[in-house]
């Protein structure tokens, strides 16, 4: 499976919104930079001799030095971002340069960081850095190799959608499940509530944010949709027992 670095804030060497104006099939291949793209239409993308269908909402993933062809109407919106990864770790993608399923939250995030690309640059290197890092994440718990398949897919929603802190009932409404079974899934598993759980895991992204970059406290807590900085330095308290900055100073 192919990996990206991505220790550090990729570089965006452009980014962009295109509505398009012709119908056909795009052929386009960057030898020195990935390709994001973001589709708000219904098309399809060349895998090998396969054409892999896509509606709005989904995205690609593409490495350099591969093709990326896409099918597409005359109408064909889309978000795209072509980035230079930097840094180790390594992170591995799922379905790297297939079409992928986005949560909810996509669209707006990356509309946000390209509307902000031009005036506040480094700010949409960080958003675009934790998104990156979002589709990477797929948890497990420690120790259970096979989880219910309604917690797997309630961590993913959690997992992509951190910073909105919607109710227990509706994820347990969308899941199809009641709240109560929600509940005491994550209580088996994890010792605690789908509130905490995902409270633990906002924390956890912040502080890889803190020890990986050079963002302040306050950029980080923006990046990750906490508006008040006094909230996220409680969250970093509560989580691990120090504020931001002393959490930044362990890690370095």
């Amino acid at each position: 499976m192919p990996q990206v670095p991505l220790g550090q804030p990729p570089g965006l060497v452009k980014v962009g919104y295109s509505p398009t104006g012709f119908r056909g099939t795009e052929i386009a291949r960057r030898d020195g930079f990935w390709q994001f793209h973001l589709y708000l239409y219904e098309g399809a993308l060349r895998e090998r001799d396969a054409w892999l269908s896509f509606a709005p909402g989904w995205m690609s993933l593409t490495p350099p030095s591969i093709a990326h062809e896409v099918r597409r109407p005359r109408r064909s919106p889309h978000y795209f971002v072509h980035f230079r990864p930097s840094g180790n770790p390594s992170a591995s993608f799922p379905r790297l340069w297939l079409p992928m399923q986005s949560p909810d939250s996509s669209t707006a995030i990356i509309a946000r960081l390209v509307g902000e690309s031009l005036l506040h640059p480094e700010r949409s290197r960080s958003r675009f850095w934790e998104f990156l890092w979002r589709l990477t994440e797929t948890p497990t718990s420690p120790g259970k190799a096979d989880l219910p398949r309604g917690l797997e897919a309630a961590m993913h929603y959690l997992e992509q959608d951190l910073e909105t802190r919607r109710p227990v009932a509706f994820l347990a409404q969308r899941l199809g499940l009641s709240q109560g079974h929600l509940i005491r899934l994550f209580k088996k598993h994890f010792d605690l509530t789908p509130a905490a759980w995902r409270r633990r895991r906002l924390a956890e992204r912040a502080r890889m944010m803190l020890q990986e970059s050079h963002l302040s406290p306050a950029q980080v807590a923006e990046t990750l949709g906490v508006r008040d900085l006094q909230r996220f330095n409680k969250l970093m308290r509560r989580e691990f027992g120090a504020a931001p900055r002393e959490l930044r100073k362990r890690g370095r």
